[in-house]
């Protein structure tokens, strides 16, 4: 494989390379020195310009090339006198069983450094997982590499932070997760789609009919009307989006331990008020109004106060392996 650079030094976390003339090094790019039965596997963070002479010189040879180009400028041979210099930071060492294992130790100074190929990343899972992205090297996808694939179900049983600023590919990121999730099995995920970017970048897959669900308070043509009824709704669901005071905590609790999954309904009947002792009727009537604000309780409302949405929360959750996987998706 062709070397296209030399270590020049190298302390922990930055390693400055020189680049062989012509090599066309960018940020981002994956850099292989391999030495000892091990290689040491880093990336280009940034780049600068290197010269045999000062700063000062190229800043007057600067000038004079703009003021008419006047006087000899070209005195030296270029690529040998003026080069360029990458910083890499170490991502890992692959040992002789193919392991990678965290960075410890440098690379040698003036050791011969290569693009990464396909072979140095073999230690990264195979297909049959779920894709994320092509392993990239700079702006170009490392040839002969089969992407970046995940274990499902070890990764979706943990908390995962996506964090970026705008316009970074979180979405994208998620998209692909996702997608991934779609042509495999066993292995679902609940979407809150709140602009429905989602729901339209996987109704393309190929599995879209028979595994992708769209619930949606405004249904269009192929969704499901997301609808809940309020009897699934306890107290505990109010814990956190709702603050409520003694007197309100302690009638909704009276309400679910007198009737059960008709507590709301009870509550919402207000010709039960004559029931309720003067000084309660206050605090019924707070009540009544804060469980329906948080509902959003409204005629074809998510919420429904009939006998409609029974079934969908057991509809879009399934008992798999003796785990619960959310499969459904939410837009709207």
């Amino acid at each position: 494989m062709t070397n296209i650079g030399q270590i020049v030094w190298a302390v922990s976390g930055d390693i400055t390379v020189r680049e062989a003339d012509g090599a066309g090094l960018e940020a981002g790019d994956l850099l292989v020195w391999e030495g000892g039965g091990r290689k040491f596997l880093m990336q280009v963070t940034s780049l600068e310009h290197g010269s045999a002479t000062d700063r000062r010189t190229h800043e007057m040879l600067a000038g004079m090339r703009l003021d008419g180009g006047r006087g000899p400028t070209e005195f030296y041979e270029s690529g040998l006198h003026d080069y360029r210099l990458a910083h890499a930071r170490p991502l890992a060492v692959v040992g002789r069983d193919g392991r990678p294992s965290r960075p410890k130790d440098i690379p040698p100074a003036l050791g011969a450094v290569r693009r990464a190929a396909a072979s140095d990343l073999a230690f990264l899972p195979g297909p049959g997982r779920v894709f994320l992205r092509d392993v990239r090297s700079g702006s170009k996808a490392v040839a002969g590499e089969s992407g970046l694939h995940m274990d499902a179900e070890r990764i979706f049983s943990h908390h995962i932070l996506v964090p970026a600023t705008t316009g970074r590919g979180k979405s994208n990121l998620i998209k692909c997760m996702l997608w991934g999730l779609l042509g495999g099995d066993g292995v679902g995920a609940l979407v809150l789609d709140a602009h429905g970017e989602y729901h339209r970048g996987l109704s393309g897959h190929p599995r879209a009919a028979s595994k992708l669900v769209c619930y949606s308070a405004s249904p269009a043509a192929g969704h499901l009307r997301l609808a809940v009824n309020i009897r699934s709704i306890t107290p505990h669901h109010f814990h956190g989006p709702v603050e409520f005071r003694e007197p309100q905590e302690r009638m909704r609790w009276d309400l679910w331990g007198a009737c059960r999954k008709e507590w709301i309904v009870r509550l919402f009947d207000e010709a039960g008020d004559e029931d309720v002792p003067e000084p309660q009727k206050i605090t019924r009537t707070v009540l009544r109004q804060k469980v329906r604000t948080a509902l959003g309780i409204r005629t074809g409302g998510t919420f429904e106060t009939g006998d409609g949405g029974e079934s969908t929360i057991s509809d879009m959750v399934w008992w798999y392996g003796g785990m619960v996987w959310r499969v459904s998706f939410r837009s709207g």
